[in-house]
């Protein structure tokens, strides 16, 4: 044990002194391992040696490397903490707006952008919103405004809330909101199953003078068409017609999930003067067609319609449970018959109303056959 702590003292000495020679104290004698030696000093191997003179003779003691790992030990770099980098958030669009004056515009973080915003209006109050060339529309709890240019604003009144309607919306699902669904598409044909109290608008136009392209329904008799993109269709016309501006979206309340269609060139629209409607289209239903050589029946969605002719191209009309006696009308397109029996096989273009018992009216335009 004293050898030990004896050797480890002299290692120690050894290392020390080996720093001051590093650092510039004079240079160590020449000396060769074995050979003999009277000095206190330490010795040079002229190698990589630092020698010692033990009991008279030169002994290695360590490296230089050693002495100057022991002296200089490495230093290990303390680990550069790089705190974590926080993005900004992502800036988007304002997604709604309320009462007051708001721009619209690009500037992120601060301005609306340019699409439909829909709000549903509380009970008992009144909610509008308008910009330099639209105004707010819908006849029912839901009301949607179109924002449609960088650099202008919109204006709101009322404890409303307007949110905008997403872009990439189901033409079928919808986007619904309190109190309706909103449909939007460049084009198609939707037929909702209808119901008593159904409301439905068809919005073509934002501009509050061309409020005459947009129609209102509320309670229908059955099913209803509404189209996205092109007008609906004048029976006996040949097919949908194409006119400007277009029907851009529907509001729907009520009126029950719709399907897809492709719109038929045949059917029958029964209106009534409070704005109850169906649509009854083939092929989609069954619309049953009996000519007789003065007229004709058609069988609809529980309705009969018996048209008699009382000149060439006019006639009158009785509707089962709307009148008894058959009262007004105005024209119809056209019919074919059967050459040899002369009884009507096909009508179009019907435009024929009618006086119900009760004072109602009711109108027929369709085309079968």
């Amino acid at each position: 044990m004293p050898t030990h702590r004896t050797r480890s003292r002299r290692t120690i000495v050894a290392a020390v002194m080996l720093a001051a020679l590093i650092i510039g104290l004079p240079a160590c004698k020449p000396g060769k391992v074995g050979k003999r030696c009277a000095t206190k000093e330490f010795g040079d191997d002229g190698g990589s040696w630092v020698l010692v003179c033990r009991n008279g003779r030169w002994q290695r003691a360590l490296t230089k490397a050693d002495a100057a790992r022991i002296l200089f030990p490495p230093t290990t770099a303390a680990p550069v903490t790089t705190p974590p980098t926080t993005l900004p958030p992502l800036l988007t669009y304002l997604p709604s707006f309320g009462e007051g004056t708001h721009s619209i515009g690009t500037v992120m973080g601060r301005d609306l952008n340019i699409g439909y915003y829909v709000t549903s209006v509380p009970p008992g109050a009144s909610c509008d919103a308008s910009t330099p060339t639209s105004v707010s529309r819908g006849r029912g709890t839901v009301r949607v405004v179109a924002l449609t240019a960088y650099g202008t604003s919109v204006t709101a009144s009322g404890p409303c809330t307007w949110s905008a309607i997403p872009a990439g919306v189901d033409p079928t699902a919808g986007f619904a909101v309190s109190g309706g669904t909103i449909y939007v598409s460049s084009s198609g044909t939707l037929e909702f199953p209808g119901s008593a109290t159904c409301h439905l608008d068809s919005i073509s136009t934002f501009d509050p003078t061309m409020d005459a392209y947009n129609s209102y329904t509320t309670g229908t008799f059955g099913p209803i068409v509404r189209s996205l993109g092109y007008w609906d269709p004048s029976f006996g016309t040949g097919g949908h017609a194409m006119t400007d501006p277009r029907p851009k979206l529907l509001i729907a309340s009520e009126c029950g999930a719709p399907t897809p269609i492709a719109w038929p060139t045949s059917g029958v629209n029964l209106i009534d003067d409070t704005g109850r409607r169906m649509d009854w289209l083939a092929p989609n239903h069954t619309t049953t067609l009996i000519g007789n050589t003065n007229g004709f029946t058609l069988a609809f969605g529980g309705y009969t319609a018996t048209i008699t002719f009382l000149g060439s191209g006019w006639g009158s009309m009785t509707v089962t449970g709307c009148n008894t006696t058959a009262a007004g009308g105005t024209m119809f397109g056209g019919y074919d018959t059967d050459p040899t029996t002369h009884v009507v096989t096909k009508v179009w273009g019907i435009e024929i109303s009618t006086t119900c018992d009760d004072g109602r009216v009711e109108s027929l335009v369709g085309s079968v056959g």
